[in-house]
Order: C-alpha cells, then structure tokens, then sequence
C-alpha cells in the first residue's frame, strides 16, 4: 500500500525486531514491558532449518504475542543476505533463496500477516556498477510478488540503492503488492549515501513498515544498530521530521541490535529499548506539534 498525499498528521504505530534481542523467544515479552505495540520477526536461518515454518514455534509466537498484547507485524528473510539470489540460476544456492522467500510468504500466510520483507544486501545486493544484479533482483521481486499475490501478501523491499534507481526497480518490476521498505542508516553503511536526501523521493512508494536504526560508519563491524537513537550518525531527527512532514503513517520499527559491544554499558535490554521509544516518540510528537 503506498503513501498517498501529505498533511502534518502523525500517526504511528511504534514495533521492534525480534533480533534486536539475542533471543527471539523472548521478544514479546521484552516489547512488552518497554512499551513497544508489535514484533517484526523472521523465517530463520538455512543453518537453523527456518526454525518459524514449524508449526509449533508459530502457535508459540501467535501465543506470545496475545499473551504480551503484540501485534506480529510482518515476516522478514533475513537469511536473504546469507543465502542469496545473485548466483547463478542453476546453483543450489539460488534455488535455496527461492524457496526460503516462499517460505516466508507461507510463514505469514500462516501467522496471519499480510506484508513480508525482503533485504537485498550482501550475497543478493543491488551494486550500481554491475547492471546485471539490477536485472536479477527486478527477476527474483517479479517472482516473489506473484507468489506472494496469490495469498494476499505484500512485499516490502530493502535495499541501499540511490532513491531514483530504487523507483526505477519498483516500476521494472511492476506489481501492485511490491513497495518500498526504508531504513534510517543502510543507504549510508552501505553504500555512503546522504539518506535524509533520499528520503523525500521515497516516500510516496514506501509502504506501511520503516526500520529506525542508528550507528556509525560504512561497512564498519558493529556499525548498523550499534548505537541509540539520536546518537550515532544516521540523523536520526532530521529523517523523523521528512517522514512527519511528510504525513506518513505506519510502522516505526527500531532495529538497534542491543547485545552489541557498544550497547552492552548502557543498560539491560529493556533499559535500551525503552530509551530509544523514549526518543522516537519525542522526536514525532515534535514535529507534530510544530
């Protein structure tokens, strides 16, 4: 669903990352008690058998999230970094990453969520300087999203390519149920790129989900989510004020990862993740009043 129109109205739902926390087990329990509304959570890992398509860990999950008041926001495969589709068509490794997105397409048909998220970094990563990827991933999404159509589900894609190829790979793939899924700090960690002037361009195909991270540097280990919101060096309040501006509506979904060695002095978990719904709030309620 993409983002029509604009007024100053805020309106957003706040959610986290089941890998904000070392233990995805525990991530209902911990967004409750920071103050969080919803979970994003993932498929799994190939290494770990994509432990969310069994179907007692999903009857786990949906009691977990009744029973701490969370919505399951969407399903994402994050093993699409790690088991990628940029290979050659015949390898294993591509077929793998095939099924794995269908898998989280099924996963969420069966959690009962209408949006997956594919993030094309790393072993599936859109490069500039290598048109083919480009043509791979309008081939995969073309793919994902008419599997995905055929149960009702969106696709939500994240990427670290400029605002205008980003619509030009929306538009090559051409299926009403692809959008955009932005992130506060990839555009920079990855590929060095002022996100708060990509953003403008973005928000009229974004969809209903945003991830809201901060840290530091490009490629740097620990970087991406390596510190509070508001501290590091994703602009954390500038990217607040374009999306308000703006008048989007729709998830807010910190993805700070709290067990890093840079967050691991600041406080407990909670600790952590309430600090950085304490600031996203701030921020929003701001801009909105301004």
């Amino acid at each position: 669903m993409r983002q029509e129109g604009k007024s100053k109205m805020c309106m957003m739902k706040y959610g986290i990352a089941q890998w904000c926390f070392p233990n995805g087990q525990y991530a209902f329990a911990l967004a409750q008690e920071a103050g969080y509304d919803g979970v994003q959570v993932e498929t799994g890992l190939d290494s770990n058998g994509y432990y969310l398509r069994d179907k007692g860990m999903q009857r786990a999950y949906q009691e977990a999230a009744k029973r701490h008041g969370q919505e399951i926001i969407s399903v994402v495969d994050n093993d699409l970094m790690h088991v990628g589709c940029q290979g050659n068509r015949e390898d294993a490794e591509y077929k793998k990453s095939i099924r794995a997105i269908e898998m989280t397409v099924d996963t969420a048909v069966d959690l009962g969520c209408k949006r997956i998220m594919l993030p094309m970094f790393f072993r599936s990563q859109i490069h500039m300087d290598h048109p083919e990827t480009f043509e791979r991933a309008v081939e995969v999404l073309r793919h994902s999203c008419e599997y995905a159509g055929n149960a009702g589900i969106e696709v939500q894609v994240e990427t670290s390519i400029p605002a205008r190829k980003q619509i030009e790979l929306l538009a090559a793939v051409n299926m009403p149920n692809l959008v955009n899924f932005y992130d506060f700090q990839n555009l920079y960690w990855y590929d060095g790129l002022d996100a708060a002037k990509e953003l403008p361009a973005l928000m009229p195909v974004n969809g209903l989900e945003m991830h809201v991270c901060d840290g530091w540097g490009q490629m740097m280990e620990g970087g991406n989510g390596g510190r509070l919101l508001g501290t590091g060096e994703a602009h954390t309040a500038e990217q607040v004020e374009i999306i308000c501006d703006y008048g989007w509506k729709g998830w807010l979904i910190v993805e700070n990862a709290y067990y890093l060695p840079t967050m691991r002095d600041e406080g407990s978990y909670v600790e952590l993740a309430k600090r950085d719904l304490a600031t996203l709030k701030s921020l929003v309620g701001k801009r909105a009043a301004q």
